[in-house]
């Protein structure tokens, strides 16, 4: 049986007890009899319901209230229990999950308006429910985001309070739950150096440096600093570094004469900075930059042809091979793309030398079929300390195709002279022009079956095609027998030829009198 406890108070506050016992029904001299020093009035949970203040263990001794030995006083109590997960936690922005579990430790009272309120959770906390029973529990539940600061902090301490409402009046609170996770701290530090030339030629080149320093840790950095192996002024626009940040540091630099004779520069940049714990972090770079001999070859390719229109059309490749460097070039050998053997007066060129090779070669009928007949000359040579050069020089040489065909047509006889005759047709087809012709078909205007041996007819090629045709009635009525043959081809780039060739079998026999009744 729940019951609420009420314990004597001093006089100034007596006015508002006996108030709250009048609330509770009490009258007469029980109502009037004041409370004696120390003394408790227990309201149980189902006087509270009906409103009679009063229960089977109540008693009344000269006008005051005597204290039930049989129900003694309970206190309510509420308790909070707090978790994390994870409990390590790795960067900033990962989300942390805090579960909350609230019980109604009292023995007497139902708790309403269960809250969670914790100091790093800055919205309300979901509770499953919100009225506890004695003995009760529930499990509240918030998502917090950890922060930079946090990860800098190396941990992060919240503390959660449960509350919750009595039936009548007041509120109890839980004792604070503390929870403590810790960061994972990871600090880290990069930087790339690189320059605004990747080569020099001479002394007195202006040369910048760029330092690009990144926090590739999760921990801030600060007092950044960035300096280089020749004693040079960096530049730097910021000393702080978040995680992820980067910021790009200068310094400049003019070549010497003593660059120029050790063909190369080298220097190292390096980075420091210094995490929120521990010793600060280290990175460095090296960069090479070397001396350029900038050698070079150009080569033009020209032919002793414009065009062409036929297979076996001679033709001389000429290949002009200039040094365009500032260094003598051996080992100069010139190739071309279609297996030609190039002849060179020479394997070396001296400063602004040149020398014209040749090579030679002969059309075929692909190169017409093609179109053009294109080729590639390739020099190469070797500069000092081993160093290649190359070029190359595309030359095309178009050809001038003229497709054509022909076709002939005869028949076995010279005429007819009556129905009933058969009749062989021959088509003579004939590749006339200077290209290959793929497709070759040959049809008759009168829908006759035509029978040829090939559909490919090379240049200057012929083929005899046949059809049979049995004369008609018709035809003796007509005089004679009108047909067309004709003839299509496609060139290798898919034009179409085409000719026809008509003919007319003349009707030589009797003349036809028609019958009459």
């Amino acid at each position: 049986m729940s019951h609420i406890a009420m314990r004597a108070v001093p006089a100034a506050a007596a006015i508002a007890i006996g108030a709250a016992v009048c609330g509770l029904g009490l009258s007469g001299s029980a109502a009037a009899a004041p409370l004696p020093q120390n003394a408790e009035f227990v309201v149980t949970q189902a006087a509270a319901a009906d409103g009679t203040g009063s229960n089977a263990n109540d008693t009344h001794r000269s006008g005051a209230w005597a204290v039930s030995r049989a129900n003694p006083p309970e206190p309510t109590s509420i308790k909070i229990e707090k978790s994390a997960a994870p409990r390590i936690y790795l960067r900033a922005g990962q989300k942390i999950l805090y579960t909350y579990r609230v019980t109604n430790t009292g023995r007497s009272l139902t708790l309403h308006a269960i809250t969670v309120s914790d100091d790093r959770i800055h919205r309300p906390v979901h509770c499953l429910v919100t009225i506890l029973a004695p003995g009760k529990s529930t499990v509240c539940a918030a998502v917090y985001t950890i922060t930079q600061h946090d990860m800098d902090a190396g941990h992060v301490t919240n503390v959660a309070v449960a509350t919750g409402k009595l039936p009548i009046a007041g509120v109890v609170r839980s004792k604070p739950a503390e929870e403590t996770i810790h960061a994972l701290q990871h600090a880290a530090l990069r930087i790339h150096k690189t320059a605004s030339v990747y080569s020099y030629d001479a002394a007195g080149l202006p040369v910048t440096y760029y330092y690009r320093v990144t926090n590739t840790g999760n921990v801030t950095l600060r007092h950044v600093q960035v300096t280089d192996s020749q004693g040079l002024t960096v530049f730097c626009w910021r000393r702080t570094l978040a995680p992820r940040r980067w910021m790009t540091c200068t310094s400049y630099y003019r070549t010497t004469e003593a660059d120029v004779a050790a063909r190369h520069i080298r220097n190292v940049g390096y980075a420091v900075g210094q995490p929120p714990h521990g010793r600060k972090v280290h990175a460095s770079d090296r960069l090479v930059i070397r001396l350029k001999y900038r050698p070079a070859i150009s080569i033009v390719k020209t032919a002793s042809v414009d065009s062409f229109a036929a297979a076996g059309t001679p033709v001389i490749y000429y290949y002009l091979v200039t040094n365009e460097g500032n260094v003598t070039l051996r080992h100069v050998r010139v190739s071309d793309s279609r297996g030609l053997t190039v002849s060179c007066p020479d394997a070396s060129l001296a400063l602004d030398e040149a020398m014209t090779c040749t090579a030679s070669y002969v059309t075929s009928q692909a190169d017409v079929d093609a179109g053009t007949l294109a080729n590639t000359g390739s020099v190469t040579g070797r500069a000092p300390h081993g160093r290649h050069v190359s070029a190359d020089a595309a030359l095309t040489i178009p050809a001038v195709q003229a497709p054509e065909i022909g076709i002939v047509k005869t028949a076995s006889v010279a005429s007819f002279t009556a129905p009933g005759q058969q009749v062989t047709y021959y088509y003579l087809v004939t590749n006339n022009g200077n290209v290959t012709l793929h497709g070759v078909t040959v049809t008759d205007s009168r829908g006759l079956t035509l029978s040829c041996p090939h559909t490919t007819l090379t240049v200057g090629q012929a083929m005899t095609c046949t059809a049979s045709y049995v004369t008609t009635l018709e035809d003796v009525v007509a005089g004679g027998i009108p047909n067309t043959g004709t003839v299509t081809g496609k060139t290798p780039a898919g034009t179409e030829v085409m000719d026809a060739a008509p003919a007319f079998l003349p009707f030589t026999g009797s003349p036809f009198v028609p019958v009459t009744g």
